[in-house]
């Protein structure tokens, strides 16, 4: 059978109350309700702890029960046992809702997805003073969402910045990824930048990395120092 619903495991909570046989069943099979009936029932239990006579529990625990459920009781019932079992029944219930609950939603969170690697690319230094530059670059989407990594090696920091830019196969157009972070050891250089929804690749295909001066100009320096072929 499926797992009893919360009102049926907290009726088998209760000393002295009935468990269908299709419950008793379960539990005889099941350790995962078994426990939550034996944590329930060691709530019922610290109820009663204070309790010798047929009357309900004091005050105290209906005060902590009514805090723990956001005042869904208002007062401490004055009734003998078994209308303080009738009312205790609902109270159990809830506490197993609110766990089933929460043990739901932490099984639904599902981790982010992976990124999935679309291209990699090697780039290929544009000078020929030694020690040459290096670098990769690495495009990948996760949820819709796509990406590229830049990673460089610039052995004699030809400015005092290197910026990230994608251009159209015959380099007249051009797409500022932005600038690449320097490590500090101070001749690695990287960035992570998201692309655009509306950005082809096809038509922007080729990345490219040049020097830039500290001279207020947004635009290419015309000093490239690497350049991959197409993505």
């Amino acid at each position: 059978m499926p797992h009893p619903g919360p009102d049926q495991l907290a009726l088998a909570a209760l000393p002295g109350e009935p468990v269908e046989p299709d419950v008793a069943a379960h539990l005889a099979t099941c350790a995962n309700c078994r426990a939550e009936v034996a944590s329930l029932r060691h709530a019922v239990d610290l109820a009663r702890a204070d309790s010798a006579t047929e009357s309900a529990p004091p005050p105290r625990v209906w005060h902590a029960i009514t805090a723990e459920l956001n005042g869904e009781l208002t007062a401490p019932p004055h009734a003998p046992r078994a209308r303080w079992r009738r009312r205790l029944v609902p109270v159990v219930a809830a506490a197993t809702g609110l766990a089933a609950g929460l043990v739901i939603a932490v099984g639904a969170a599902a981790p982010p997805p992976a990124p999935v690697p679309l291209a990699q690319v090697t780039l290929v230094p544009l000078t020929t003073t030694d020690p040459r530059p290096s670098g990769t670059a690495i495009v990948t989407e996760a949820d819709g969402v796509r990406e590229i990594a830049v990673d460089v090696t610039e052995p004699a920091p030809a400015g005092p910045y290197l910026q990230a830019w994608l251009i159209d196969e015959d380099a007249t157009r051009l797409y500022s990824l932005g600038t690449l972070t320097r490590e500090p050891d101070g001749t690695h250089f990287r960035g992570t930048f998201r692309l655009p929804p509306n950005l082809s690749l096809t038509a922007f295909n080729t990345l490219d990395v040049s020097a830039e001066p500290f001279d207020g100009d947004p635009g290419h320096s015309g000093k490239s120092l690497l350049r991959s072929s197409t993505i």
